[in-house]
């Protein structure tokens, strides 16, 4: 494989691991919320009331976070990425054996 074909490849594995992460945060996402839900109908059945609030706060909350996580953590290490990238790419030259 050349190294452009090795590049484009650890890219669409970074990539699909980034997805990969995205979706499980999603996923705790929901079940925090579907809890918190839970939650909510426990105590109504329970107390007669239910505490919508705090159920709209902590959805909320986990929304955010995901919103976060995809505005800074995926560009710091996309920028990381393809930082070391170039570092290698530029170091590569020096390190090959002489014609």
């Amino acid at each position: 494989m050349t190294t452009h074909g090795s590049s484009l490849a650890a890219r669409m594995r970074a990539d699909l691991t980034a997805a990969a992460r995205d979706f499980d945060a999603l996923e705790r996402a929901a079940a925090r919320s579907f809890r918190a839900m839970e939650d909510a109908l426990a105590a109504f059945v329970v107390n007669g009331g239910a505490d919508i609030s705090a159920f709209a706060d902590a959805a909320i909350a986990d929304m955010a976070r995901i919103g976060l996580r995809r505005a800074v953590t995926a560009p710091l290490a996309a920028a990381l990425s393809d930082a070391l990238a170039g570092a290698a790419g530029a170091a590569a030259p020096a390190l090959a054996p002489p014609p």
